[in-house]
């Protein structure tokens, strides 16, 4: 009997509890009315500004007994959206740990380098630390006398605790003490940093104790706060609240406080979230402050409650596609802070040439996945400021040319180069961030040919992501009219380029890539075939590159054998990726014309790459046992800033450009395979097709970012273009005295 009626006590308890916070709710709707719209225009404003950090309370705020799926994605979504994170949290260390951290490092999208961009501020703000790097900023431990004070009061002013052991001697045994069950009403547990009352049965019970722990501080004048959040009461010490944290990303990262989105549960003044939530750009997702006119509260607009309301707010600020307000400074300096960070120096030192070169052994010592990790990692802060696209080009009106070409891009990239200044002394000055460009080699002479005016019909694959939106923009402000892209669920792979502005030099990040799915790969041969229903016999057909993630050469070897069954000219452009074996079962499938650079010539024939580029005449024999062992009717070596060589069954030509100094060679090979595409597609003879690839080539070096050069900038350096011919054991050099076509109707 005396059992039922306690349980009766507490179902009145629970519905006495109920009906009241329900009144004040009515209460505070009725009073709310006038405000609403006042509200509602605060969280437009908020909602239109550039974040660059997103800072959370956990429970209650994101965390409602567990993560969801869908917030951990917005999550994920919004850092690599180029913002960085940052938890505020009165739990524990361990309790983030447990339940953010573990779940956030397993999510697939989540790279170890990702983690240098969330800073974790827990137990109120007394403690601020990087996830990624483990850096502290700061820490602020609860004194230890005010401790054993607090502990004594709890003692002596609590009927609860007055059977327990004297709480000061336990606290001198151990640091960090387990929760302590009271008398069925909470938890009390103890830390480093705060003395936490938990698991209360309703909230009314919370703000009893906290009203009563706050007369005990006012009454014995002990320099102590109490907060109390929707599940706990806290005890720490007057100097600590979540503002800390709030100020430490103000001075550390040199931001503005209207800069940083706030969101927590508990702003009103009682609440823990009150001092976090006090400036402009804060909004809570349960209780508010309704004299602070900079909060917003969005149950009070759309009745949405804890982590619901943030997963909404988080999925409208990804909507809206908002870049953080980072300036290109910000990005330079993240840049630099990050290639110290990779290779163990101290943020803000100085960077050299050794750096950068130590930074390059280091990736390629790294997997294929940590390699797409850090190049998407640089891409994320260059994505984060305004970029500079390629410098569009109207294509060449060459109405004597009727020419399609046909191109298979099959391993595409999203290139982003960072220019570099290397000072007297030695040290290197990130100046810029050049502009980005779709890329890959397929997609490099496509967009050359269609620049010289042909009608160029490309096929190939698009990923789903950041860096694939990007590409996708660029390449269709381009002038390839005719395009047929594949989705892929991965992202687009991303190219890193660090150059020097004097051509000093070049250091390329070369990302594999995620993998193509065989789906994927049957849909891309499904579209190659509908592409080439209107080809016609004798056009070019233009594919090659690095084998995508997930494929093999089969890929390679199928698009050539689709081309060649509708009478195509097969031209394929090597990549350094592909293994000899891979060069060989391409080589196999008998393209018209192939186009390695000396690397990639010296790992089909087996033969050094020094004996070959020191003796011209072994490579010539070279080239021609290729030709006749395969069927290959032109072979292209490029060899640098010594031209290329051209040898067929007759004929063997060698051009050589004026000497230069490059600022880069980026692209410089796709130029040269677009001039001799662009010249075939003109009937020109081999001379004129090779002295015109050699001079495309020479002016993409010449130019200041990784664009391909224009007609103008290729016919100004024809004539310093020396051409040739092998008679005999001899080269003799050969006139090509050969112009543009005219550019006006006839």
């Amino acid at each position: 009997f005396i059992s039922d009626i306690n349980r009766l006590k507490k179902i009145l308890g629970f519905l006495r509890d109920f009906v009241a916070n329900n009144v004040q709710q009515a209460h505070n709707s009725h009073e709310q009315e006038p405000k609403l719209k006042v509200l509602e225009e605060t969280l437009e404003m908020a909602l239109s500004r550039n974040y660059k950090i997103i800072a959370f309370d956990f429970d209650g705020t994101v965390y409602d007994g567990k993560l969801s799926r869908e917030l951990l994605d917005a999550l994920v979504d919004v850092l690599k959206s180029g913002r960085r994170l940052a938890v505020v949290t009165s739990g524990r260390q361990s309790h983030i740990e447990k339940n953010f951290i573990t779940e956030l490092i397993k999510h697939p999208r989540i790279t170890a380098l990702d983690l240098n961009s969330i800073d974790i501020y827990h137990s109120g703000g007394a403690r601020g630390y990087n996830l990624g790097t483990g850096r502290v900023y700061y820490a602020i431990d609860f004194p230890e006398d005010a401790r054993c004070q607090i502990a004594k009061l709890l003692k002596g002013d609590f009927e609860f605790l007055s059977d327990e052991p004297a709480w000061g001697d336990y606290l001198k045994q151990a640091k960090y003490p387990d929760s302590l069950d009271i008398d069925g009403n909470c938890t009390v547990s103890f830390d480093k940093y705060k003395i936490t009352l938990s698991s209360f049965k309703n909230f009314s019970l919370i703000q009893q104790y906290q009203a009563y722990l706050k007369m005990l501080v006012t009454k014995y004048q002990l320099d102590l706060s109490v907060k109390a959040s929707n599940i706990a009461v806290e005890i720490i010490p007057k100097e600590v609240s979540k503002a800390l944290a709030v100020n430490d990303l103000v001075n550390r990262l040199e931001v503005k406080t209207e800069e940083i989105l706030k969101i927590g549960d508990r702003g009103d003044k009682e609440g823990n979230d009150y001092e976090f939530l006090k400036d402009e750009g804060s909004i809570s997702v349960d209780r508010y402050d309704s004299v602070n006119s900079n909060q917003v509260c969005i149950p009070l607009i759309n009745g949405l409650r804890g982590s619901a309301a943030t997963l909404w707010l988080l999925r409208v600020i990804l909507e809206r596609n908002i870049a953080p307000a980072k300036t290109k400074k910000d990005a330079l300096k993240d840049i630099k802070n990050e290639i110290n960070r990779i290779l163990g120096f101290p943020a803000g030192e100085t960077l050299t040439l050794e750096k950068l070169k130590e930074l390059e052994r280091h990736f390629n010592s790294l997997s294929a996945e940590e390699q797409n990790k850090f190049t998407e990692f640089f891409w994320h802060i260059l994505n984060s400021i305004p970029s500079k696209q390629a410098r569009i080009i109207r294509p060449a009106l060459n109405y004597a040319v009727q020419q399609s070409v046909f191109v298979a891009a099959i391993s595409n990239t999203l290139d982003v180069p960072v220019l570099f200044e290397q000072l007297p002394t030695g040290e290197l000055k990130i100046i810029d961030t050049q502009q980005i460009d779709a890329g890959g080699k397929a997609v490099n002479v496509a967009q050359g040919l269609s620049r010289f005016g042909l009608n160029v019909h490309l096929c190939g694959f698009v990923g789903t992501g950041n860096a694939a939106n990007k590409f996708r923009q660029f390449i269709n402000k381009s002038s390839i009219k005719n395009m047929s892209l594949v989705k892929t669920k991965a992202d687009t792979r991303i190219s890193l380029f660090f150059l020097e502005k004097e051509g000093r030099f070049e250091i390329r990040y070369r990302s594999p890539g995620e993998a193509i799915t065989l789906e994927e790969t049957q849909a891309f041969c499904d579209c190659l075939s509908g592409l080439l229903d209107d080809a016609q016999q004798g056009q070019f057909f233009v594919t090659g590159g690095r084998i995508p993630a997930g494929c093999d050469y089969r890929i390679f070897t199928k698009a050539i054998a689709k081309a060649k069954e509708r009478g195509l000219r097969v031209i394929f452009d090597f990549s350094a990726t592909l293994t000899r074996d891979e060069m060989r079962a391409i080589l196999k499938a008998k393209p018209y014309l192939i186009k390695p650079d000396l690397e990639e010539f010296a790992r089909i024939t087996g033969i050094d790459e020094s004996l070959l580029r020191d003796d011209i005449h072994l490579l010539v024999r070279e080239a021609k046992k290729i030709s006749e062992e395969y069927g290959v009717e032109i072979v292209v070596v490029s060899i640098d800033k010594e031209g290329a060589v051209l040898v067929n069954e007759n004929t063997v030509l060698w051009a050589r450009p004026p000497r230069i100094r490059p600022l880069n060679t980026i692209g410089a090979g796709d130029a040269l395979v677009a001039g001799l595409v662009y010249m075939f597609s003109l009937g020109a003879p081999l001379e004129e097709a090779i002295k015109f690839g050699v001079a495309s080539g020479t002016a993409t070096c010449l130019g200041a970012g990784i664009d391909m050069a224009g007609l103008e900038e290729i016919e100004s350096l024809l004539n310093t273009i020396e051409v040739n011919r092998l008679e005999g054991n001899q080269f003799m050099p050969i006139n090509t005295d050969y112009g543009l076509p005219d550019t006006q109707p006839q």
